[in-house]
């Protein structure tokens, strides 16, 4: 008795036998996936809405990874052509030497750019998140002033001053100071 032995499909086989699968209109929708529905629709001959959903079902077909797992498999993946096409350097002739050098040099500058972009966000998300907090910080401070305003005209109701008025005076002085103090410490 003979087991025939099933070959296991690869991910590659898998992205092909999907490649092939694609009728035409598939093709042309992902071509034109970032342009507008109407366009898509005079490209396709498919409706507006028809063109909207066969292209949701196409992106969706492969969506479980996060963005940042995507993003790290495309640096992963320009990390892998690049190894290639280094070691196709070491074989090639002085007339394709250039070309292949230049493939490699323009993954390494995909990656710097993927990479300087994550950090530019990450920064941004940070300063506005302290930012934020900031805010938050001098919110609860106003409120905690009113209470202490309040707090004190319970205590001395027949005060000869107005203890909510001159501490709402005193206040608006520091306030926009301390927002400033936030605003300079985000930026730091």
């Amino acid at each position: 008795m003979s087991k025939e032995v099933t070959k296991r499909k690869t991910a590659a086989d898998i992205r092909a036998e999907e490649r092939a699968k694609r009728t035409n209109t598939d093709r042309l929708l992902l071509k034109y996936a970032r342009r507008s529905l109407e366009e898509i629709s005079e490209k396709t001959g498919l409706e507006p809405a028809e063109a909207a959903q066969r292209l949701e079902h196409l992106l969706r077909e492969r969506d479980f990874l996060s963005e940042r797992q995507q993003e790290r498999l495309l640096i992963i993946e320009l990390g892998d052509l690049i190894d290639s096409v280094r070691s196709r350097m070491e074989s090639a002739g002085e007339d394709n030497y250039a070309d292949i050098a230049n493939v490699a040099l323009r993954g390494y500058e995909a990656i710097a750019k993927r990479l300087d972009a994550r950090r530019k966000l990450t920064e941004a998300d940070i300063s506005e998140i302290t930012r934020a907090q900031g805010e938050t910080f001098l919110a609860i401070i106003v409120d905690a002033v009113n209470k202490v305003a309040t707090r004190l005209e319970e205590i001395h109701p027949d005060s000869e001053w107005d203890i909510r008025l001159e501490l709402e005076e005193a206040f608006a002085i520091a306030l926009p100071e301390a927002r400033e103090e936030v605003k300079r410490r985000v930026r730091e």
